[in-house]
């Protein structure tokens, strides 16, 4: 059967089915879900659900009888064909999305592999990488991505009902919560040599440039002379503690591997970050789940020979881990990395795009555009690629990326956005003025904080110098407590029909913003969110 006209019939099957509610609520899209032979009843499960939030669902399983070639090219031309309909319909404008709800293996839903051009970044044993991104492209070897994308790797139903229930959790209780606009970044050593600078100077731009004031930020870094770097014993606890939180999104940036994330170094020993094993201590202890970018080599490593899942895929599947996972299937280069965590951080925050799979669809096509940041970052990168005699061109390690980069989540997923920044301040000098639209009466929260490289009580940092100080796990502990402490005093004042002054008095002398934070009800009775900030003068 031509893929057109498998297609045709698939979607008459679909609209014999019976509907959600559908069609009585708000319409969001077209999504199509491929599941592996075993994953018939999960499949259905996450039919019925996506149905009643207003999506247009349409099972397709993968045919085991093919070989795996053959299984991959079926798939990838139904997709395309499904998608070649869709914008040719009258709903053209709407969203188009398919989930890959099964794993890679012999059994499920096979990746794509292209061969590794750049020596230095293959894989020990693998001179291939892998990619589920031909399923969304017009063709195997094209890099730009016509839809959104996820994989559901599941070995079993119970897995694949697992993630939907926290899909579920998630888009039920997302409507509310600090958490949503909060995120944490952790980061391991670079050791790139001369691209530690592009590092660095990334994370400051992307701070200072991309990153509102509204929201709230937390640093965890491996490294022993960092003030942000927890007691080297402990670093497998803190990071942990950073995921079960409650946060939007959790960024590492630095190493990784299959089973982990790198390990921390001092006094001879290695000290490892997080590892699979250590996932087993994971427990949320409010708030939702962030979506996870992992900046880093291999933790998206989804078609391991011997059967165990990468870290991407135990973080996923986890009751309590993130909601979706972005990550590199082989050994990633920095360069790119930085490409992404940058388009990520501006989509989210910036942008405010809906859903994960948009996230993902269009950080991609961003990496394969240069903005106005992009040329600043080209001209430090083509600097660092001359003097360490890089293989590939910048255009090419974006390609590459935009295809070993692979999102693991249900691209339909609605975000648990932070809420809109509807605070309007005015300071005198004296007085905070503040309005928020839409809020009958509630309460606001006024922050004063530092400056986000600094903190509250910095007076009582103590410096560690040398990186083998045998000290350092003593005062790593007593420093880890403070880093990322700003807040040097709160307020909270009461809001009535959307109006609030606050006498600020004499601010500390290290004030330099105000974040304010309001809770309420509208003026029709329903809850009401809203956060601001203003610099101090």
């Amino acid at each position: 059967m031509q893929p057109v006209i498998k297609v045709a019939f698939l979607w008459f099957v679909a609209s014999l089915l019976p509907q959600g509610a559908c069609a009585r609520g708000e319409e969001r899209g077209v999504l199509w879900i491929v599941h592996a032979e075993g994953l018939k009843s999960a499949a259905q499960a996450w039919r019925e659900y996506r149905e009643a939030a207003g999506w247009r669902v349409t099972l397709l399983p993968a045919d085991r009888s093919l070989a795996i070639a053959e299984r991959r090219a079926e798939i990838a031309d139904l997709l395309r064909a499904a998608h070649r309909l869709h914008r040719e319909s009258p709903r053209a404008q709407e969203p188009f999305a398919a989930l890959l709800l099964g794993d890679a293996d012999d059994a499920g839903i096979p990746g794509f592999y292209f061969p590794q051009t750049d020596p230095a970044l293959r894989a020990r044993g693998a001179r291939d990488y892998l990619s589920d991104h031909p399923y969304r492209a017009a063709a195997d070897e094209d890099a730009e991505p016509l839809f959104a994308l996820g994989r559901v790797p599941a070995r079993s139903a119970e897995e694949a009902l697992a993630v939907l229930d926290k899909v579920v959790r998630y888009e039920a209780d997302g409507a509310a919560g600090e958490w949503r606009n909060r995120v944490v970044y952790a980061a391991g050593e670079g050791r790139f040599g001369m691209f530690d600078v592009l590092f660095e100077w990334l994370f400051r731009q992307m701070v200072g440039r991309i990153v509102p004031d509204t929201v709230e930020l937390s640093m965890t870094y491996a490294k022993v002379t960092s003030v942000y770097c927890p007691p080297p014993s402990e670093l497998p606890d803190a990071l942990l503690a950073r995921l079960g939180e409650g946060a939007l999104r959790f960024n590492y940036v630095g190493h990784g591997s299959s089973g982990g994330l790198d390990a921390l170094r001092w006094r001879g020993e290695r000290y490892p970050s997080l590892r699979v094993a250590d996932l087993a201590r994971l427990k949320r202890a409010g708030g939702g789940a962030p979506i996870a970018l992992l900046a880093c080599c291999s933790t998206g490593w989804f078609d391991l020979e011997d059967g165990r899942p990468c870290l991407a895929e135990a973080l996923l599947l986890h009751r309590d881990g993130p909601i979706g996972v972005i990550a590199g299937s082989r050994v990633t280069h920095p360069y790119a990395s930085v490409l992404l965590e940058k388009d990520v951080t501006r989509l989210l925050l910036r942008e405010r795009v809906a859903t994960l799979g948009e996230l993902d669809l269009r950080a991609k096509e961003e990496m394969l555009r240069v903005d106005e940041m992009d040329e600043e970052l080209d001209d430090i990168a083509a600097t660092v690629a001359a003097a360490s005699l890089w293989k590939c061109g910048l255009e090419e390690i974006r390609r590459m990326h935009v295809r070993m980069y692979n999102l693991l989540g249900d691209p339909a997923l609605l975000l648990a956005l932070p809420p809109r920044t509807d605070v309007l301040l005015e300071w005198d000098g004296a007085k905070l003025r503040g309005s928020v639209a839409g809020m009958a009466a509630g309460r606001a929260t006024l922050s004063v904080e530092t400056e986000r490289e600094s903190m509250a009580r910095e007076s009582e940092i103590i410096e560690v110098d040398d990186p083998d100080d045998p000290d350092a796990e003593k005062k790593a502990r007593h420093n880890y407590a403070l880093a990322n402490d700003r807040v040097l005093c709160r307020v909270q004042t009461s809001v009535a029909a959307g109006r609030f002054v606050v006498d600020m008095g004499r601010l500390p002398e290290a004030a330099r913003v105000v974040r304010v934070s309001a809770v309420g009800r509208g003026g029709s009775g329903g809850e009401r969110e809203a956060v601001g900030s203003i610099r101090v003068p």
